[in-house]
């Protein structure tokens, strides 16, 4: 079944964030939350567009590794 939203205890669970660390996002503006009475509600399109927004891992190259040039 496709989830349309996720309650931010949900989002902890799916995410393997904090609720600390949601909420940070949240007020930075970095991740659209609406509210649905008390409840505060993450829209599946809203949190799938902020994982693809956030930043690459650059992977460095082990030394002496064919692709960087050493000892050629």
């Amino acid at each position: 079944m496709h989830r349309n939203a996720f309650s931010i205890a949900e989002l902890m669970e799916d995410s393997g964030l904090g609720r600390s660390k949601i909420f940070e996002e949240i007020k930075q503006g970095r991740l659209i939350a609406h509210k649905c009475g008390r409840r505060t509600l993450i829209l599946a399109e809203d949190y799938a567009r902020w994982l693809r927004a956030l930043p690459v891992v650059k992977v460095k190259t082990p030394l002496g590794s064919a692709t960087d040039g050493v000892g050629q």
